[in-house]
């Protein structure tokens, strides 16, 4: 490491000889080079922050500064020479505020002179300073003969703190628009689910929203008066709706739940018909309609709407079933008009032609014997078809499974149609049923008969005693046709009253045909015991 050192030296005796003297320098020369080394970072850092440091004599008020102020300023240094040469550039607002910092200090009552002001600069705009300072120098007596300090220019962070303020006053003024907005919607919002509320609360019939999870988001009250249980009760058990359904309809209301899976459309699924076992063990029929819910393509669930129709199924059977004896009773009062009254005519048209046979012309009493007898034969044949097709009698002494095979026969005989009819129960059912089930059968095969021209016919007819339910399945071999033509022009009246007539009694009809392939019927019927199909027996609830 370089030694710095002082030399120095004198010339005696006659300046022959000289006296010298060295000094040991290095650490003021290293301390020298430290400071000027720190003064160089600090002018650095200085001009990287755009500070400048200025300093003031009291007494005179002339300053000294760095030139980098006057240069923030646009101005030529030489031009500020007394701290009045800066004061008459101080924003007005700002004179007295930038006079008081300073009085303040001098006077003792602050530790240091800190403000910030504006001063124009040559351009004409106001910038922005922070000045902060403190006095550095004192006379004998304590009072201020110098006081320095540093000024930085925060214009760029006024601007932006100006820009924030602005900002947050638009801010807040939207806040307070929006807040006023979404008191009016809240408002509003509370008063369209109180109407809500008061229309779902108290409609009649039974409604419900089940969410995406599978719980119930709402339960109307009138739940309560159709099944005997509570709106907590099925909030607390969302399962407890298929716990209630009657064991004959349970696997029906499976299928549709299945088919409302795959269907996953927001559009309103066809509605249901079945059975509910209330608390207190009483049937009631239920009429479900529902859709599922869709908001900006999120499934948020099913809202059903259930209504007891318990009355009106009560109205339809009524009304059928005196429909029925209505019909049936015109059929026997026309079939005995046929047989006890055609009967007999023929029998007497037959001894009539008997009493010509005896008379003396030969040829002429053979011909009419011949061709009279067979013509009353046939005649009385076909009143006793007549009369077995249109009475009831038989159905109701032997029952349908025995009525069916008699008249199967009398088709097979024929040797033009072969039915194969094949069952797996003999039980008698209501007068109502049976009469319901030997019109359709006699109606599948009537229009196989007139329009199939088929060969084979197979019926099978499937009692399930376990389930109350009659599973009967009829198919033929014959031309087919156009279903969807057949729904669309109401034509073949035949399929269109099997279909009333299974529809009225809550049961389900599948056809299966097309041109050239035949025809597929598949009914389903529940089996009920009392006619009006309600007082069968109290059922306890099933739970699944």
């Amino acid at each position: 490491m370089p030694i710095y050192v002082y030399l120095s030296g004198i010339l005696i005796e006659n300046e022959e000889h000289c006296l010298v003297s060295m000094v040991d320098v290095t650490a003021r020369k290293m301390a020298e080079e430290l400071i000027q080394e720190n003064n160089s970072r600090l002018e650095l850092a200085m001009k990287v922050a755009n500070m400048a440091w200025w300093e003031m004599d009291i007494t005179t008020g002339k300053v000294n500064f760095e030139k980098r102020k006057a240069e923030m300023l646009g101005y030529n240094p030489d031009q500020f020479k007394h701290y009045q040469d800066f004061t008459k550039l101080l924003h007005p607002d700002d004179f007295e505020k930038a006079m008081n910092a300073m009085q303040k200090h001098l006077d003792g009552n602050v530790d240091k002179y800190e403000v910030e002001y504006r001063i124009l600069d040559k351009s004409g705009e106001y910038l922005w300073f922070y000045d902060v300072g403190s006095i550095v120098k004192r006379d004998l007596h304590g009072r201020p003969l110098i006081i320095t300090g540093v000024v930085l220019n925060i214009t760029g962070r006024k601007k932006t703190d100006e820009a924030l303020k602005q900002l947050n006053e638009a801010l807040e003024d939207r806040v307070i628009e929006r807040t006023a907005e979404l008191l009016k919607s809240n408002t509003a919002l509370r008063q369209t689910e109180e109407k809500y509320r008061t229309v779902a609360d108290f409609t009649y019939d039974w409604e419900y929203w089940i969410n995406a999870e599978g719980s119930y988001n709402y339960v109307s009250p009138s739940c309560e008066r159709i099944t005997g249980y509570e709106v907590e009760e099925f909030i607390n058990n969302p399962q407890l709706l298929d716990q209630i359904i009657f064991t004959a309809d349970l696997q029906v209301w499976e299928n549709h739940k299945k088919e409302g899976r795959v269907n996953m459309s927001g559009g309103i699924n066809p509605d249901l018909n079945f059975r509910i076992v209330t608390k207190s063990g009483n049937i009631r029929w239920i009429c479900c309609v529902y859709r599922r819910i869709y908001s900006k393509g999120k499934y948020l669930g099913i809202r059903a709407s259930n209504r007891d129709i318990t009355e009106k199924i009560k109205a339809e059977s009524e009304l059928l079933n005196v429909t029925i004896e209505v019909e049936e009773r015109e059929r026997n009062r026309f079939s005995r008009e046929l047989h006890d009254g055609l009967g007999p005519l023929l029998s007497t048209i037959k001894l009539y032609f008997q009493w010509l046979a005896e008379t003396n012309d030969s040829g002429k009493v053979k011909m009419i014997t011949e061709k009279g007898n067979n013509c009353i034969e046939k005649a009385i044949q076909t009143t006793r078809e007549v009369s077995l097709g249109l009475s009831s009698l038989i159905l109701n002494n032997t029952g349908y499974v025995e009525t069916i095979l008699n008249f199967t026969q009398s088709i097979n005989d024929t040797q033009k149609l072969n039915i194969d009819f094949t069952y797996n129960s003999c039980d008698r059912f209501s007068y109502f049923l049976e009469t319901t089930l030997y019109r359709i059968t006699t109606e599948l095969i009537n229009n196989t008969v007139k329009y199939a021209k088929a060969t084979q016919v197979g019926i099978v007819f499937n009692y399930q005693k376990e389930k109350n339910l009659i599973f009967f399945t009829y198919s033929d071999n014959g031309i087919g046709f156009d279903l969807s033509n057949i729904e669309k022009t109401s034509k073949g009246l035949g399929l269109i009253h099997i279909q009333q007539r299974i529809k009225v009694i809550k049961g389900i009809m599948e056809i299966e045909t097309a041109i050239g392939e035949g025809i597929k019927v598949y009914i389903q019927l529940p089996v009920i015991d009392s006619v009006d199909g309600f007082k069968a027996e109290t059922q306890k609830p099933v739970y699944v």
